[in-house]
């Protein structure tokens, strides 16, 4: 599922730089465990087990649990493999040599006899992850999660190596093939469960494998932003006249996060086609030195200036924004980092040592502050909404005199608009993984 080579590189680059934020914070070594599932309360099921996303950075398995990474400087990593003997529930089968080569890997089948592979003295050894019941016993309380070396960690994961590139572009290319089944369900006129259904199909994953829960929103559930109702039934014509899909996939771990909308009215498909070609005059700034925060501002403005084109109001742009009107139409941030998680973290960082750049006040939902460096994945994703609860509030207010309520009454029952793109900064441009997923796939959209 992987290339070989790339993965090599990888790691060795990322234990290269952990093993430089170990010697910098004066630490010897570094136990990573993967995380235990957890119980439903009053229940004997556990939830869905996501693996600790540190150690996902260097093990692309994504049910390994209460496994464990030992690593010390200039030696080969060590993974505590837990294959538990259990006829109850399927066990990790033996590790793939493709990547376990990489690694003195020591196979346990009770949970805590890796223990007695640890160090004798842990003074100077960090634990990174979610405490378990004996982590507290077995490292010092300054050594669990140490805000120096997990701070650290978070700011490096931001830029991606080749094999995360890999990884994130063929997940791209999975998530798009779910996306046209997705429209084809929509044009034969299924309902949501039913679209999800295909999508799932058509990307062979199951819900738990998910990078995050589909947003599957017919007509005006597209104005929920993370609508995830899934309706079994469906809704009158005019309620299902558009199709606002968001839903990635994975590919080891890493996720792909993709978004788009359809109409079978005419009319509002041509005002998707426009925003299209916004969207697309926002991706093309994508480069490398370009600062997060003032492309979102850029998106504002070509918002304001799309709702004066499209008569959804009146005056200039800058009234529009003076006013703050486009956050009432588009009242989330332009996107944000993406990797191991779906919001991948550091977005707010300043630097390694996690010194915080908060969000303009003015735009307090924007997830990514930073500016873009060579190796950033990140979504671009400007929104069109009509949503009940903050035109409401803009009616109340003098600027409401600029909107044409007319239209915005007549666009109600289609929701919104969004279009995401899972984009990578390059020194002199960008990368398009969506858009070049869906042309892999013969699709242009």
């Amino acid at each position: 599922m992987f290339d070989k080579e790339l993965f090599h590189t990888h790691l060795n680059l990322r234990l290269q730089q952990l093993t430089e934020i170990l010697t910098q914070q004066q630490y010897a070594g570094i136990v990573i465990p993967s995380g235990r599932p957890h119980r439903v309360y009053l229940d004997d099921n556990d939830y869905t087990f996501k693996p600790n996303f540190h150690f996902s950075l260097f093990i692309p398995e994504q049910s390994l649990p209460a496994s464990y990474l030992l690593i010390r400087a200039g030696e080969k990593p060590q993974l505590i493999y837990y294959q538990p003997a259990d006829y109850w529930h399927v066990v990790p089968g033996d590790p793939d040599p493709e990547w376990a080569q990489n690694f003195e890997v020591i196979v346990v089948s009770e949970t805590d006899t890796w223990q007695k592979h640890l160090a004798k003295d842990l003074a100077d050894w960090v634990w990174v992850g979610e405490p378990e019941a004996s982590t507290s016993e077995l490292f010092a309380a300054t050594n669990i999660n140490p805000s120096a070396v997990v701070h650290a960690l978070h700011y490096e994961r931001a830029i991606k190596t080749d094999y995360e590139l890999d990884c994130l572009a063929r997940a791209n290319i999975i998530a798009a093939r779910g996306h046209m089944a997705a429209y084809q369900a929509f044009i034969s006129g299924a309902t949501e469960l039913e679209i999800h259904l295909e999508y799932l199909n058509a990307t062979q994953h199951t819900e738990q494998e998910l990078p995050y829960n589909n947003i599957i929103a017919l007509g005006p559930h597209g104005a929920v932003l993370h609508y995830t109702e899934l309706q079994k039934s469906l809704p009158d014509m005019q309620d299902r006249q558009s199709f606002l899909i968001d839903a990635g996939a994975k590919v080891n771990n890493y996720c792909s996060d993709i978004t788009r909308t359809w109409s079978i009215n005419n009319e509002f498909s041509e005002l998707i086609a426009d925003f299209d070609i916004l969207q697309l005059n926002i991706v093309k700034e994508v480069r490398a030195g370009v600062s997060f925060v003032e492309l979102h501002r850029l998106t504002h403005q070509y918002i304001a200036q799309f709702m004066l084109d499209h008569d959804l109001a009146t005056g200039s742009s800058e009234q529009l924004l003076d006013a703050g009107i486009t956050a009432t139409f588009y009242p989330h941030g332009l996107g944000h980092l993406l990797g191991l998680q779906v919001h991948d973290i550091g977005g707010h960082q300043s630097n390694a040592a996690g010194d915080i750049q908060a969000p303009p006040a003015e735009h307090p939902f924007l997830r990514l502050t930073r500016t873009l460096e060579p190796g950033f994945c990140v979504t671009i994703e400007p929104g069109l909404y009509f949503i009940d609860l903050l035109l409401d509030k803009l009616k109340q207010r003098p600027e409401a005199n600029l909107i044409n309520w007319k239209l915005i009454q007549a666009l109600k029952p289609f929701g919104g608009i969004r279009i995401e793109d899972d984009v990578v900064a390059t020194e002199f441009g960008h990368i398009n993984l969506s858009r070049q997923a869906f042309q892999n796939i013969g699709a242009n959209v």
